[in-house]
């Protein structure tokens, strides 16, 4: 199976960049890795930073767009991938590196290392497929819970809002 794989791979043109050859477990797993596990934990950084800088007295505006409206972090992620992790860190100023390098020696990883860990077990021991079976069997119905609480949340409406001042709508 792995050698249609490449077979198809190389015919459609995929490798002439480069390939990197990973067993469809390792595909499978990492895949349902990082929409599990590092993509809620990002999304729950953006979340819990957006409150505390409206709690703090900043516009909704103001939060959304350095958090991530003005596409930023999309770039940051894009230098990451041509560059490196930390590689790209010269391409911000001195203060910015010295407060990513710095604060990043102080953040506590124990949380989000037994998170990841929880949820790569839910994959492997099939727990989680076992529970998305039970949910597409019960017709969705918490999936569909859990878009509406999430489009509803705080950081939803205010996206909304900015969005539509942006576009000159109000």
């Amino acid at each position: 199976m792995q050698k249609i794989a490449i077979g198809l791979s190389k015919a459609l043109g995929s490798t002439k960049a480069g390939a990197i050859e990973v067993t469809f477990n390792d595909e499978t797993y990492l895949d349902l890795m990082s929409e599990q596990g590092v993509w809620p934990l990002i999304m729950t950084v953006i979340d819990q930073a957006f409150k505390l800088y409206v709690e703090k007295g900043h516009s909704p505006e103001a939060a959304l767009t350095e958090l991530y409206l003005s596409k930023e972090p999309m770039i940051m992620m894009e230098k990451m991938a041509d560059m490196g992790l930390f590689k790209q860190l010269p391409l911000h100023s001195r203060t910015s590196q010295y407060g990513q390098i710095s604060r990043f020696k102080q953040t506590d990883p124990t949380y989000i290392r037994a998170f990841l860990e929880e949820q790569y077990n839910k994959i492997v021991d099939g727990e989680f497929a076992k529970e998305w079976e039970s949910e597409m069997n019960n017709n969705l119905k918490h999936f569909e819970e859990l878009k509406k609480e999430a489009f509803e949340s705080s950081i939803s409406i205010a996206e909304t809002e900015v969005k539509k001042n942006l576009s000159g709508q109000k």
